[in-house]
């Protein structure tokens, strides 16, 4: 994500004006991964906000 958002110059010209919007759009993807996961938790019975933050380390370390 980083490289998207922060390496832009680095990356090939023909994706550099569409750097931004890839990177928002992964964004949303963690996003709604987390979403999903947490309602997956919370039908088994884990609080919601235990559920939302194993939702999230789950996203960052697993990349579900």
């Amino acid at each position: 994500m980083a490289a998207l958002r922060y390496g832009q110059d680095k990356l090939p010209k023909s994706w550099r004006p569409h750097a931004n919007k890839a990177a928002d759009l992964i964004e949303q993807w963690d996003d709604f991964q987390e979403g999903t996961i947490t309602a997956g938790l919370m039908a088994v019975g884990v609080p919601y906000d235990v559920a939302n933050g194993m939702a999230y380390w789950i996203v960052v370390f697993v990349g579900a």
